[in-house]
């Protein structure tokens, strides 16, 4: 009912997409200020290159991905190391969302790990992130689940490199080897770059790992205490039945007539149906 809030195109399943939100923008407000507050709701990360900027969409690497190799021939003097620890990490994460199916009242999002807390030896460690524009619950609650997994990868480096540097790019990632401790091709992200006079290139990066960015299905209970979401519009919808082919209703040649019998939860009132004709004939 409330699909033109959401931001989907169409009340479809086609339409609804990993990240969208609706964002307040101040135009008293410098541009800047509008765009990171932008960036802070679908994991963009801002770079500048060749006198333009663009954005980037941090996610899993993909296979086409040229990763760049960084080893102790390509750093200038030390590695700077800062570790947020386990004192940082988080088993349970919660946000606040304005929700359209709620008359725009605030409700509450939440997910937790029952294997982050086994590691954390049953303490819970709550925290919250911020889903200031987010108005769709399914998108907030992957949202939550990638930050409650991101807080357990605190790793941050800064070194210096050689004018090599000078062709990364921010928001991509590479593989750090170090001997000093122990890094044998481990991911980061670069978070920041700087060019200095002389060639040399400042990089601070963040520790990456393509778990993060997994979306996992929810589990349910009947008894309503599931381990992971107990929201129940996040249960699978009955399908119809007797679904076939009844062309005998139809003469013309060339002609598909379908024909199935929808369940009793479906109402013309609340529910639509989609027919996606394939290209192949299998």
């Amino acid at each position: 009912d409330y699909w033109r809030y959401h931001g989907w195109d169409e009340n479809t399943q086609y339409s609804v997409t990993r990240h969208q939100f609706n964002q307040i923008v101040n135009t008293k407000a410098p541009l800047f200020d509008n765009i990171n507050k932008m960036l802070q709701e679908f994991n963009g990360i801002l770079r500048y290159s060749a006198g333009k900027y663009s954005v980037q969409v941090m996610g899993k690497k993909a296979t086409v991905d040229t990763i760049e190799q960084i080893n102790d021939d390509d750093i200038i003097g030390t590695i700077k190391i800062s570790d947020k620890g386990l004192k940082k990490s988080k088993n349970y994460m919660t946000a606040s969302i304005i929700d359209p199916g709620t008359n725009f009242e605030s409700r509450s999002v939440t997910f937790f790990n029952s294997e982050f807390v086994k590691e954390d030896k049953g303490i819970q460690k709550s925290g919250n992130v911020a889903q200031n524009a987010v108005t769709n619950y399914y998108n907030a609650r992957m949202n939550v689940e990638q930050a409650l997994k991101k807080s357990r990868y605190g790793l941050e480096l800064q070194f210096t490199m050689i004018p090599k540097g000078l062709l990364l790019t921010a928001g991509s990632i590479i593989e750090v080897t170090n001997e000093r401790f122990g890094f044998v091709g481990r991911e980061f992200r670069i978070t920041n770059l700087n060019f200095q006079k002389d060639g040399l290139v400042d990089v601070t990066a963040e520790e990456h790992d393509d778990s993060i960015y997994d979306v996992s299905e929810p589990v349910f209970q009947e008894t309503g205490t599931s381990g992971k979401d107990t929201d129940p519009e996040l249960q699978v919808p009955v399908g119809p039945s007797n679904f076939k082919n009844n062309p005998g209703v139809i003469n013309t040649s060339g002609f598909v007539n379908l024909v199935w019998t929808n369940t009793s939860q479906w109402s013309s009132a609340n529910h639509l149906t989609e027919i996606i004709r394939s290209k192949s004939s299998d």
